[in-house]
């Protein structure tokens, strides 16, 4: 028994060591697609460690200091879903700027307009400045007026929509909007949009970003419906197609942030970054756009952080990022029933 753990032990220190290296080497070489994939699996190995780190502790084992020295080595990587739990931040005495990320779902959860209707008080009750939503359906007129619904408070709106229906992204504003303009990427149904906002004493210019989906339910619906006799055959082939999908996914994602980041480099104004990567922390996708902008949750965030809602709760993929200038007070999500992400919210001073 002490031996399979011995070589877990080893097996979880070599992969976040490997995952860790490919990390900051990924925009200058082509991955082959295991190692594109192995930020899906970081989060079950940083719990193995962990796992392990109390079993040879129970067992006052010298291997304790394999998996112990592996964590510390990549707290930084941690971070991005977990911060010392400490209290808030100081409250100074200066205007707040309350912004939410949230990717509703067409707002398919249960009846559309009463979802609208909640959704807006959500924004109401935790008083949000600006919304940036993704996923927003403006092909259909029902869905459209529940969105105004949604959007009563927000005199300042701008629209995207996107290749097919239920890919439309939103930025609504208290402040005026002077301009916005749609980011495409190619034939992806996923794109992101950008929009200069007035504020008292200064414009910023705010992205909302939906990046490449990962088409995992679409994937897995598809699955289902053939597994009804078990063919090993089939079963390869199934699971095969399944990695090769989210791989070229990822790829595709890396590609979009790295288009994204060049763009948010030459924006004239401060910028802000909101939306759904459809990619974790531990991505290579996240890490090219940490190059750019601050995180909000590591700037801010206290405890343990996810916004997709399934999975086991171990995927943070909702984000909003920051000039490194900028210091929020606050930043957390919310576990809503009205789609498959949580919202996200950050509140700072209003940028002077």
């Amino acid at each position: 028994m002490t031996k399979v753990f011995k070589i877990l032990a080893a097996f979880f220190s070599l992969f976040l060591f490997i995952t860790g290296m490919l990390t900051f080497l990924s925009g200058l070489i082509e991955l082959p697609s295991i190692f594109i994939l192995s930020s899906l699996l970081t989060p079950f190995i940083i719990l193995g460690s962990a796992f392990m780190v109390v079993f040879w502790t129970i067992f006052k084992s010298k291997w304790l200091l394999v998996n112990l020295i592996t964590i510390i080595l990549h707290i930084n990587l941690i971070g991005g879903t977990l911060q010392w739990p400490g209290g808030k931040p100081s409250q100074q005495e200066t205007t707040e700027l309350t912004l939410c990320s949230y990717n509703i779902q067409s707002m398919l959860y249960g009846k559309t307009d009463l979802t609208a209707t909640l959704i807006r008080n959500f924004l109401s009750n935790h008083k949000v400045d600006i919304v940036c939503l993704q996923e927003v359906d403006l092909s259909n007129p029902s869905a459209v007026e529940a969105l105004q619904t949604l959007l009563a408070a927000y005199p300042h709106v701008a629209l995207q929509d996107g290749l097919e229906p239920g890919f439309g992204l939103v930025i609504a504003s208290k402040y005026p909007v002077l301009q916005h303009a749609n980011i495409p990427f190619g034939q992806s149904n996923n794109h992101s949009m950008w929009a200069d906002i007035q504020l008292p004493s200064r414009t910023l210019r705010l992205f909302n970003m939906h990046l490449q989906s990962t088409q995992y339910n679409q994937i897995k619906r598809r699955s289902a419906l053939d597994n009804w006799v078990w063919d090993s055959q089939r079963e390869y082939n199934q699971t095969h197609s399944f990695l090769s999908k989210l791989a070229f996914n990822e790829r595709n994602r890396l590609r979009q942030v790295q288009t994204l980041t060049e763009i948010i480099q030459k924006s004239p104004h401060a910028s802000f970054a909101c939306g759904d990567l459809n990619s974790s922390p531990f991505s290579f996708t996240y890490r090219q756009l940490e190059t750019t902008l601050r995180d909000g949750f590591r700037s801010a965030g206290r405890g343990y952080e996810y916004t997709y809602r399934y999975l086991f709760n171990l995927y943070r993929t909702d984000y909003i990022f920051h000039p490194d200038s900028y210091e929020p007070l606050s930043y957390q999500s919310f576990n809503l029933p009205f789609s498959d992400h949580k919202p996200v919210l950050m509140v700072g001073p209003c940028i002077e």
